[in-house]
């Protein structure tokens, strides 16, 4: 399995580009994924430079309806003729933040290219690659940022995140997994694995959505991070490569917690896994 970061909100290469946003590369027993695509063009931009050929890739996962994880799509749409974009069904609609602005994928996209979409409600797999769409629902574990929002007939409530999906991937006696923001909450993702595969987690790849005031600061209270924390040690995990909306100041709180089994995958990293 060979995994390549295409954007993030973090870059230290001057021959890449970043912005706020999230897509990854993924190649596995010879086929080839995207997991979302940014907020533009500039994650094609960026495989190019990596050596990843975007009219090659089979199939493209989109982990949530925020336009930091789809926008890039239109840019992708003129790249690649055949791939279809797994999608869930809740993320056909509008989401917002506060103040009251939409955050979810720009209008049109999804209608004026409807026959490249596939909608899910429930688990899928393709090959030993599982979308999950659903998780083990403790809401003290979900994330902490309170802007974000959906709308049932005139009225704002707070996001249940039913738009989002994450990844699991099956490999002989570890499970790996993919989770771009972990919105429903890395602790709730992770027991889902744990509950579902029965096996050792091995790499979790995962936004933990901890980030305030560009990543200075943590949107969340000590009490939830280190319960977090406590939690993670808990279910166990080999390696956690984080990103994009954990913040440059929770990945430093949780390199001091876990020391070398976490890592900052930015734009650019890449990662093999036999």
């Amino acid at each position: 399995m060979k995994i390549i970061s295409l954007m993030d909100d973090v870059c230290s290469s001057e021959n890449l580009k970043y912005e706020h946003g999230f897509s990854l590369y993924l190649e596995i027993e010879g086929q080839k994924y995207l997991v979302d695509t940014g907020q533009s063009s500039k994650f094609i931009f960026n495989a190019k430079k990596l050596g990843v050929d975007i009219a090659d890739i089979d199939a493209v996962f989109i982990s949530h309806n925020h336009y930091d994880h789809t926008d890039g799509l239109p840019a992708f749409f003129k790249e690649n003729r055949k791939a279809k974009v797994y999608i869930k069904k809740d993320a056909k609609f509008d989401f917002y933040a506060t103040p009251v602005m939409k955050v979810s994928m720009k209008s049109g996209i999804y209608r004026n290219n409807r026959h490249r979409f596939f909608t899910i409600d429930k688990d899928y797999h393709l090959g030993n690659i599982h979308l999950l769409t659903d998780t083990v629902g403790d809401p003290e574990f979900f994330c902490q940022d309170k802007r974000l929002l959906m709308k049932k007939g005139k009225s704002f409530y707070p996001d249940e995140f039913n738009h989002e999906l994450f990844i699991a991937i099956e490999m002989e006696d570890k499970v790996h997994v993919i989770s771009p923001c972990s919105h429903r909450g890395i602790v709730n993702i992770l027991k889902t694995v744990k509950n579902t595969f029965n096996k050792e987690i091995g790499m979790v790849y995962a936004g933990l959505h901890m980030s305030a005031s560009g990543g200075k600061k943590m949107n969340c209270k000590p009490e939830y991070f280190d319960n977090v924390c406590d939690e993670l040690n808990c279910i166990g995990f080999e390696m956690l490569y984080t990103c994009h909306c954990t913040g440059l100041c929770a990945y430093d709180a949780l390199k001091d917690r876990f020391k070398e089994r976490v890592a900052y995958a930015e734009t650019g990293f890449e990662l093999k896994i036999q």
